[in-house]
């Protein structure tokens, strides 16, 4: 489906539904970095130590829209590695690797930035495994196709693998409201909202930091930040589900409209000529037309 990409991601977050710290940083190395250890421990870090600055840059990962895309490719480039029904953790390295190099590291961490024995390989696919199959699920809902989002949802995690990435004590799906009689896209809906606003909340916290030389109320800069690439990610998530309500797509296609107008309703003519001839309005509007003459 591939329809929660860049340009998704670019219209939710000009929405600034969920308001984050201005020039918030993460430290990158421009020297890549590089995979230690042995077997399933194996972990990331970085090639050069923070004290060297001139190595370092920094990132604002809230404004890199292409974060959760890139993230979603990673794994499924080490999917597409491994073997058919197995998941090979040597064959994600490598696109991991290409990950980090362009938003730095700290998948769980806080402030990890220079990675270390904690900062496995199995971690990012593991926090993988659970980002995948709900940016499908988005995809299938967005693309409003019964079979898909059918598929998605049994492809989805459970709260207990989300609990897991978490390294969270598991929680019952039954507890939380997810496993009910509601129809197939409600229950949709509940797992992807669930699982996006748990770990948002669970891995981003709230500020109110007063601008410089502050002295009102009204200049303490408020909103929601994060501690690690995870946090980061499932912001992004976040900020796409709760600006939903205020993108415009186009009613025939679904396509996302930019700068739409409030009354706008369709991509261009051809969509609104489309809409016009599979609706029956065309047809009904000549029909009222051969009658009235």
């Amino acid at each position: 489906m591939g329809r929660l990409n860049e340009k998704e991601f670019g219209v939710a977050l000009d929405k600034r539904i969920v308001p984050s710290l201005t020039g918030e940083a993460w430290w990158d190395c421009e020297g890549g970095y590089r995979v230690e250890g042995k077997g399933k421990d194996r972990y990331l870090v970085s090639a050069y130590e923070l004290g060297f600055e001139s190595r370092w840059r920094t990132v604002n990962l809230l404004e890199e829209r292409s974060l959760v895309p890139d993230f979603v490719a990673a794994y499924r480039r080490g999917l597409e590695r491994s073997k058919p029904g197995s998941l090979d953790l040597g064959e994600f390295e490598r696109p991991i690797l290409d990950f980090a190099g362009k938003y730095g590291v700290g998948i769980n961490g806080t402030l990890r930035w220079a990675g270390g024995p904690d900062e496995t390989v199995s971690a990012y696919v593991g926090v993988m495994g659970v980002v995948e199959p709900v940016v499908g699920l988005i995809e299938a809902l967005l693309s409003g196709e019964e079979d898909a989002i059918r598929a998605a949802l049994e492809s989805c995690p459970t709260t207990e693998a989300l609990d897991f990435a978490l390294g969270e004590s598991p929680v019952p799906l039954e507890e939380v409201g997810l496993e009910h009689s509601g129809g197939l896209r409600e229950q949709a809906l509940a797992r992807v909202g669930y699982i996006v606003a748990r770990s948002f909340h669970e891995l981003c916290f709230p500020f109110a930091i007063p601008q410089t030389g502050a002295r009102r109320l009204d200049q303490l800069d408020t909103g929601w930040g994060f501690s690690s690439l995870g946090g980061a990610i499932f912001w992004h998530l976040y900020q796409v589900l709760s600006a939903q309500s205020r993108v415009t797509r186009c009613e025939f296609c679904g396509n996302l409209i930019l700068s739409a107008q409030k009354n706008t309703r369709f991509c261009n003519g051809s969509c609104r000529n489309k809409h016009d001839y599979h609706s029956g309005n065309r047809a009904k509007r000549q029909r009222r037309k051969r009658n009235a003459s």
